[in-house]
């Protein structure tokens, strides 16, 4: 008998064909799945002396435990996110006079204000466990949390020993889902050894038990080892713990203002979905017509790894030694070797506001190592001409349709002690999720390549103002307690400060009234920070670029008008 064949309905094939396309765009709303690794052994959690925590009691070490099959030394010394410039103290061509370095340890960022500060200063800000407390968001742990630099930072009162060292947490990037909220508690409680173990609560592992922990034994086989093995890949979402705005949720993606909670999104808008603009919960200005993904490599299904990859990951090694005339060379580690010592040098690009490990900028594949643009783009007048001036990024990202921070002014200070900020692409102050945001188009900047090419690309400029004073090894950026203590008086704004910006003499501050705006309204910060002993304070001014190389647009929605750039009123 010849099997039946029945024929769809266009309205039924177009509902079957809807609701593939639908489970389709959820699964890359999720992200790609990542399951725990099925290959991975089972191993015993041991704590820094290489005693089994279940023997022990104690916290975890991460470089005991995973350096019983990888090299953790190897792999903490081979990271720049634990590294964050600590190996680079000291160094020459610093971008200021009180940089220490050219990481976020030592290289100081006007947005979270937060400096190291030099043995020889005479009003020493952070050492390194204040800044470790101060940044415990975004730090892994491992480098200056492990190897504490001397010579070089001011001393402070710290207990070490009471504290132990902060390992670089690998759990934090290779756990489904870490307790970063605990584990960030641990570190501001000033419990560096226990904050591994706090990444961990919530898992089944280990409870908080009073003021300790308790491992739980149903976790652990008769061996003493995990019984399950939770270790994955990174995936979207551990990056996003540190870096930015990853949306990954099937609840609609909303945002308000530009926290530096979500670093990325707030200093370039950039927001990692899958998700359609359109159907989001954010207060966007014409967002109905944006029928296209926040990203459309996140709607591809790709993920962080995909480009910012191991550098001697077998399957991405790229070797600039290889004969020129192979076009491919075999010659790489074995598996097995990169396991046990795989680079956390990540393959970077070449962003404009890291200077953090320069020699590996352009490390990382680009546009054209998957897209041959010239196939693509026989509809541009002169586009060989245009690839050799424009960075891809030009014309594919056209706008962010997030809050972006434009200005912050530390000249001033709000009344809770915080800067004057300004978001760009939202209006009124971006704080609540009703505010319209109206997004923003990026400027576009000469881009000097590692190669010598240079290319017009995207960034957010962030202005910043703020106070310096003469030190007597150089200028010095006023410290917050300094410069509180010069507006305030207990928790109200300082008489003099009051008599000087208060217009409408309410007995009050608000952010119009915040502004320095005339040479007698400068003088009397000015004198109140000589007061406390600061030679010549002035007010110092910097505009900080940040590239933009996220939050791709397909060629549906990429700049294609000629006049956007070719007019008098042009982008360029």
């Amino acid at each position: 008998m010849r099997p039946r064949i029945y024929a769809l309905s266009g309205m039924t094939l177009a509902i079957v064909l809807l609701a593939v396309a639908g489970a389709a765009f959820a699964a890359a709303r999720r992200g790609p799945a990542v399951e725990p690794s099925p290959i991975h052994p089972h191993f015993a959690l041991l704590d820094e002396a290489g005693v089994n925590v279940l023997d022990s009691g104690a916290p975890v070490s991460t470089m005991e435990t995973c350096g019983q099959c990888h090299d953790t030394e190897y792999i903490a010394s081979h990271a720049f996110h634990a590294d964050l410039g600590a190996q680079a103290l000291g160094a020459d061509g610093l971008a200021r006079a009180w940089d220490l370095s050219n990481g976020p340890f030592g290289e100081w960022n006007p947005l979270t204000y937060d400096r190291l500060s030099r043995t020889d200063e005479s009003r020493p800000d952070l050492g390194t466990a204040g800044w470790i407390l101060a940044n415990a968001e975004r730090f892994v742990g491992g480098g200056p949390g492990v190897d504490q630099p001397a010579g070089v930072i001011t001393p402070e009162a710290w207990d070490w020993a009471r504290s132990g060292d902060l390992e670089m947490d690998c759990f934090l990037c290779h756990l489904p889902e870490p307790n970063n909220a605990a584990r960030i508690a641990s570190i501001r409680d000033g419990d560096f050894r226990g904050a591994a173990t706090a990444t961990l609560i919530g898992t089944g592992i280990v409870e908080a038990s009073g003021s300790g922990i308790r491992w739980n034994p149903e976790a652990f086989n008769a061996e003493g080892e995990l019984a399950q093995v939770p270790i994955q890949d990174p995936t979207n979402a551990n990056c996003a713990q540190c870096h930015g705005l990853v949306h990954t949720s099937d609840e609609p993606l909303a945002l308000a203002g530009c926290s530096l909670d979500n670093w990325q999104t707030a200093t370039t808008g950039q927001v990692i979905s899958a998700d359609r603009i359109s159907a989001s919960g954010v207060n966007l200005a014409g967002k109905a017509d944006l029928a296209r993904s926040w990203d459309v490599h996140a709607e591809r299904g790709l993920s962080c790894t995909d480009c910012h990859y191991a550098l001697n990951n077998p399957a991405y090694y790229q070797s600039d030694e290889a004969p020129a005339h192979l076009e491919f060379d075999p010659r790489r580690l074995e598996i097995g070797e990169y396991l046990q010592r795989p680079d956390h040098n990540l393959a970077r690009g070449q962003s404009a506001q890291t200077n953090l490990a320069p020699e590996l900028k352009g490390s990382m594949r680009r546009c054209e190592s998957c897209h041959d643009a010239g196939q693509i783009h026989d509809w541009l007048p002169f586009a060989e001409r245009h690839m050799q001036e424009l960075a891809c990024e030009s014309c594919h990202v056209p706008a962010l349709y997030a809050p972006a921070i434009e200005a912050v002014d530390w000249t001033v200070l709000t009344a809770d002690g915080q800067p004057v900020t300004g978001c760009r692409g939202v209006e009124g102050q971006g704080a609540s999720v009703n505010d319209l945001v109206t997004g923003f188009t990026p400027v576009l900047l000469s881009r000097q390549n590692i190669d010598g090419q240079s290319l017009l690309a995207p960034y957010n400029l962030v202005s910043a103002w703020y106070w310096v004073y003469d030190d007597v090894s150089g200028p010095r950026p006023v410290a917050l307690e300094d410069l509180r203590a010069a507006y305030f008086e207990g928790k109200r704004y300082a008489a003099e400060v009051l008599a000087a910006l208060d217009s409408d003499a309410d007995g009050g501050l608000t952010q119009a009234e915040l502004l320095l705006d005339t040479p007698q309204k400068q003088a009397v910060l000015a004198g109140r920070l000589s007061a406390l002993g600061l030679a010549n304070p002035r007010i110092e001014a910097e505009v900080q670029p940040y590239s933009i190389n996220h939050n791709v647009a397909g060629a549906g929605s990429a700049v294609k008008d000629c006049q956007a750039c070719h007019n008098d009123n042009s982008r360029v």
